[in-house]
């Protein structure tokens, strides 16, 4: 929790070092499987969206957007070493390892990007995993989990919101 207060008041524009340890690269692709990157790149996505909109009368350049916009993978990167300190408070790398093997795997997928299109096959595949240790250990853990994730983000999200705010005053720009 000590190494998640550290992380809360680095930078947004600060590029944090990519985990080097076998449990953060673990949990990093497997925030990539989970579909969590991709939540997080929308929401880069969007936030972008929002400033064009609130700054819409203000006529900034694209020159400035684009300038701007170049801090998403950084930004996308930092939160999710964030996430890596969050996991890290409730599973071990082994237990990632059995995630990530999950969420590669053609059932974990097709939960994560597709369940429409679950088969029964499927669902007991996935019923499986989420009575294995690690899925069950994943359920009584996600609630303080999402918590901890919540906090993350609206750090995070905040913290790229002022950023830019600051950067297009910077540029001459302000509401």
């Amino acid at each position: 929790m000590i190494s998640l207060c550290f992380l809360g008041t680095v930078n947004a524009q600060e590029k944090l070092e990519l985990p080097t340890d076998a449990f953060g690269k673990t949990t990093m692709q497997c925030l990539k499987a989970n579909g969590i990157h991709d939540q997080y790149q929308r929401a880069t996505t969007q936030l972008f969206v929002m400033l064009k909109k609130q700054f819409a009368a203000k006529n900034v350049p694209a020159t400035v957007w684009a300038e701007l916009e170049q801090i998403k993978p950084i930004a996308l990167q930092n939160v999710k070493i964030r996430m890596v300190q969050a996991y890290k408070a409730y599973f071990n790398s082994e237990e990632m390892s059995e995630m990530l093997s999950f969420y590669k795997s053609s059932e974990g997928k097709i939960m994560v990007y597709d369940s429409a299109s679950l088969t029964d096959d499927d669902r007991k595949v996935i019923k499986d995993f989420f009575h294995s240790t690690v899925g069950q250990k994943m359920m009584l853990s996600q609630k303080d989990l999402a918590k901890l994730i919540g906090e993350i983000s609206e750090t995070w999200s905040s913290e790229l919101y002022k950023a830019q705010l600051d950067k297009l005053a910077d540029s001459g720009f302000s509401l």
